[in-house]
């Protein structure tokens, strides 16, 4: 009897030593975050009431240090200390990253992130090396789409739910196939992407002309989703933008589009959902914002952010390397006495 008293205690001990390292780690990641965004106090103010929420910090941990990766050449396993975070994308459970190799040596991947505890859960290794800029998952068919390369259009690729989390590549170094391949025609190419309202959204990003937006019936989308054969689709409508735009999300009457190149602050510019000019004259609302914000998602009141600062590749051009998804409380954001730039013409 007092040998199991003696294990239960000593399991208790480790079960009580764990929780204080957990509590004492986000207790870190949370100061070191504090001190990251005192430069934006928009952004700083945001996260603190998003924190207060008590979602998991979901970390990218091995940009700098490696992580797993799939050779392209021959899928042996090998370290990556160039996977670069590019897409991101919501389900109930999961939190999903796409990446890149910056070095072209390895196959784009896709991080799983459990929502719950904030832990990696899975890597799933894609085929071939494209720039997976976007994600967007359709929460009605249990479908994640990811920007893909396109000769001619863009391309997206579709992978089920249900195929991704049954998925073995990171054990095989074998790559997933894609259950659906597209193209998105008006586009060259599928820079960023998200799903809204039965609508899937893609846009082309340029770094000194314009660049488009595209409005896709995701109904479309399915019909021409044969398993193993490429389909197409052409947009419902299509808008040209400005430049250096990373992504979009739409929070009720509102579309927030990303503008990030460089080490220079990015901004998120906030229109009117049904806008159909994208510029300096017409945009609502400017919101200053971290270097490198690649893509954004909107989630009830919160908007998630994800940034490329934190790879190998763009560490170094920054003093603050973003290795964490920033998750934010719109309402604060959008609050009238927040004071963020605001064009004379805006109606927030």
């Amino acid at each position: 009897m007092n040998r199991t008293y003696g294990v239960l205690i000593s399991l208790f001990l480790v079960c009580l030593f764990l929780l204080w390292r957990t509590l004492k780690r986000n207790k870190q990641e949370q100061t070191l975050m504090l001190a990251q965004l005192k430069r934006y106090p928009l952004i700083q103010q945001a996260w603190t009431a998003a924190l207060a929420a008590k979602e998991p910090i979901v970390r990218l941990d091995g940009l700098a240090s490696g992580m797993l990766a799939s050779t392209y050449d021959n899928n042996q396993r090998t370290d990556c200390h160039q996977m670069t975070p590019q897409g991101l994308a919501l389900s109930k459970e999961w939190l999903f990253v796409s990446m890149y190799c910056a070095d072209h040596q390895h196959h784009s991947q896709i991080m799983v992130y459990d929502r719950t505890s904030g832990q990696l859960h899975k890597q799933v290794i894609l085929p071939k090396r494209p720039h997976v800029g976007g994600l967007a998952y359709d929460s009605s068919e249990a479908l994640l789409w990811v920007t893909i390369t396109g000769q001619g259009n863009g391309r997206v690729g579709a992978l089920s739910l249900a195929a991704i989390l049954a998925d073995d590549s990171a054990e095989t170094g074998v790559p997933i196939h894609f259950q659906y391949s597209i193209d998105v025609v008006a586009i060259e190419r599928a820079s960023y992407l998200t799903c809204h309202h039965q609508e899937l959204i893609a846009g082309s990003f340029s770094l000194k002309k314009v660049g488009h937006l595209a409005y896709y019936s995701l109904a479309k989308a399915k019909e021409e989703a044969v398993y193993g054969q490429k389909g197409q689709i052409s947009p419902r409508r299509l808008f040209a933008t400005t430049t250096k735009v990373q992504s979009i999300a739409i929070y009720q009457e509102w579309l927030f589009m990303v503008r990030s190149y460089g080490p220079r602050s990015s901004e998120v510019w906030v229109f009117p959902k049904d806008t159909e000019r994208f510029s300096r004259k017409t945009v609502s609302l400017r919101i200053k914002c971290p270097p490198y914000l690649e893509q954004i998602v909107v989630e009830d009141d919160r908007l998630y952010c994800l940034f490329e600062s934190g790879a190998t590749a763009y560490r170094h051009k920054t003093s603050w390397p973003m290795e964490e998804v920033l998750v934010l409380a719109i309402p604060l954001l959008l609050h009238k006495k927040t004071g963020f730039k605001r064009n004379r013409q805006g109606n927030i």
